[in-house]
């Protein structure tokens, strides 16, 4: 009831004096009331305004690089290029030459760490005369043997190409074992000045990853159900270790904690 209709109701009664005072207190009571729900739903709204938009910060802050499909990323170091998120990479033959390391060579200068894949992007980079295909990693890391990564983080890798039904590559077996879900242990290549250039036209890794791999083939060794497999060609020492069968070059060990003391022994 608004002020002006107690007044009204008020003046059209003549209740004896107690009867006044005690209506009077009920009005007031049933007013204050009112005016105390009033205050308390207001500081409940603002409260989980003022709440919402803390954590709409913090997520913009915290939250990975996330790109659209079809939406240009924007990049702030490379030069002459483009790139965009898209479905898929298009039809097409890739062929590698792996320049020959050792397997200390591999692990030097490497972040070490063992993570779970939650989103796998593929990335249009478009230079002037080509365009390349990668992909972007992102990792949920469980465990690190070095480097600045702990257990919590989430970071993301880049690879190069990027491998799905409609590109073949006979060197990238471990890279077509990356999926969402898929726990791996990689050597982490720092992007810091890492780039992929076409005559003046340079895209810079550190633009949307914070590692790369090395090449497609021997900077990670993946979990599945069968045991943990990786590359023979790139860790002999430990594929002597591993199942004597060995398909498409590619070997078997029994579980992670075997490649984890293996590079113990390593670094």
């Amino acid at each position: 009831m608004r002020d002006d209709q107690i007044i009204e109701a008020w003046d059209r009664v003549t209740p004896g004096q107690s009867t006044q005072q005690r209506m009077l207190d009920n009005v007031l009571s049933g007013q204050s009331s009112y005016r105390a729900r009033v205050r308390l739903f207001r500081r409940r709204v603002v409260g989980a305004v003022s709440i919402f938009v803390v954590l709409a910060v913090i997520a913009a802050m915290v939250a990975p690089r996330y790109f659209a499909v079809g939406s240009p990323i924007e990049l702030t170091q490379s030069r002459g290029v483009q790139a965009t998120r898209v479905n898929s990479a298009p039809t097409s033959g890739v062929m590698f030459d792996l320049v020959p390391m050792t397997e200390d060579e591999m692990l030097a200068n490497v972040d070490i760490f063992v993570g779970t894949i939650s989103r796998v992007d593929v990335i249009k980079v478009s230079f002037p005369s080509r365009d390349e295909y990668m992909e972007l990693i992102t990792v949920n890391v469980d465990s690190a043997l070095r480097g600045s990564l702990s257990g919590g983080a989430q970071t993301q890798v880049l690879a190069h190409p990027a491998v799905s039904s409609n590109a073949t590559c006979s060197s990238c077996a471990m890279l077509a074992l990356l999926k969402k879900g898929t726990t791996a242990l990689f050597l982490g290549m720092p992007t810091s000045g890492a780039s992929f250039s076409s005559g003046s036209a340079v895209f810079y890794y550190s633009d949307v990853a914070q590692y790369y791999l090395g090449d497609p083939a021997r900077w990670v060794f993946v979990q599945t159900a069968q045991g943990v497999q990786f590359d023979t060609w790139g860790w002999p020492t430990l594929a002597a270790e591993g199942t004597p069968a060995v398909q498409d070059g590619v070997s078997q060990v029994a579980s992670m904690d075997v490649v984890k003391t293996f590079i113990r022994t390593k670094i």
